[in-house]
């Protein structure tokens, strides 16, 4: 399931604010700037996934688009077909 933009907002938001804290030496213990590290990445990691994710969706529509485009084109470019003569009528000899 993709995440909705105010997912996104809040996941950027919150990667900023785990940034800020773990600069702040004076307020951020060790300790906390690790895990403050850890929840950033996870918010990085859902972020790039759901990135790469819609980037995979619309390369796929793309280029479906493009093959189908060019199946139409190819129908339409190519030539009618003969009808050749029924082949009962070949071993017959007679003439349709």
């Amino acid at each position: 399931m993709a995440l909705t933009p105010e997912e996104t907002q809040r996941l950027q938001r919150l990667a900023d604010e785990m940034a800020k804290l773990i600069e702040d030496g004076t307020t951020t213990s060790r300790e906390a700037a690790v895990i403050y590290g850890t929840i950033g990445r996870a918010c990085s990691r859902a972020l790039a996934n759901a990135a790469a994710t819609a980037a995979k969706q619309a390369t796929r529509s793309e280029q479906t688009h493009k093959f189908q485009a060019a199946r139409q084109k190819r129908k339409q470019d190519a030539p009618q077909p003969h009808h050749a003569p029924h082949r009962a009528s070949q071993k017959t000899g007679q003439q349709p």
